[in-house]
């Protein structure tokens, strides 16, 4: 009989053990995904900066052709004007050297378009291999989440630093937003007595209050204000952030 509850125990005590690894396993692989999820995000951002640097490189390469064409036609006129030839040499060598630097400045475009591409297919493969695994159905997109929010503060700082025109009616309340309304929807209330959730509804109302309140002040030609309200929406965010990563690990 005391064989038999030694075993039992050490039975009931690896079973323990057993569902302990289980959790973490399953922790590791949602950490897993939601890298997984930020990376294809950032990916798809390389993927836009990529594309822009194609348009200088292709710019870049029709400045070249040009500054060769005006390189031939400053030989010639060097070779008819012998008075003026030290002078016409000098243009001739500053103007390849431009045409020297176009290059650079095009073969530079041309490796990193290859290692964005390069980068967006690695994350196309990790987020494919992160997704095989049954992990059950997300909370939500939390990657989505912060880019919206991380938009926002784009444009706030945008808007201090006068390269963004932005008015107050433009700023959404904290239930308007895409997150908002899954926040207050009947899926997302589901979470309502949860503490971590609790603090993130928090946090989001703060961030969309911040970033209203710094709008109406900027227009109001208070910018040293408008610039402390910032430094609050900021901070909001960050635990925002936080408070996401936590309840999304839950």
């Amino acid at each position: 009989a005391v064989i038999n509850e030694t075993i039992a125990a050490a039975v009931e005590e690896q079973s323990a053990t057993a569902g302990e690894i289980a959790k973490n396993i399953t922790n590791s692989a949602q950490m897993a995904k939601n890298v997984s999820n930020l990376v294809f995000e950032a990916s798809n951002n390389i993927s836009e900066i990529a594309d822009a640097m194609d348009k200088n490189y292709k710019a870049a390469q029709d400045v070249s052709t040009n500054i060769i064409e005006i390189s031939d036609t400053t030989n010639e006129i060097s070779r008819s004007l012998h008075e003026a030839s030290s002078g016409s040499i000098d243009i001739s060598k500053n103007i390849q050297a431009i045409n020297e630097s176009n290059k650079q400045v095009a073969i530079g475009a041309s490796i990193s378009r290859q290692e964005a591409k390069d980068l967006y297919d690695n994350a196309k493969k990790m987020f494919a291999i992160v997704n095989s695994f049954n992990i059950g159905k997300e909370k939500f997109n939390i990657a989505k989440i912060k880019a919206a929010h991380i938009s926002w503060r784009s444009k706030l700082e945008g808007l201090l630093q006068g390269g963004q025109t932005l008015n107050a009616n433009e700023v959404s309340s904290d239930r308007e937003c895409s997150f908002g309304k899954w926040y207050f929807s009947q899926e997302g209330q589901q979470y309502k007595d949860n503490p971590v959730f609790k603090e993130i509804g928090s946090y989001h109302k703060d961030i969309h209050a911040f970033a209203k309140q710094m709008v109406e002040v900027y227009h109001q030609k208070k910018m040293e204000e408008a610039k402390n309200i910032m430094k609050k929406f900021e901070n909001a965010r960050v635990k925002l952030f936080k408070s996401l990563e936590d309840f999304y690990m839950q």
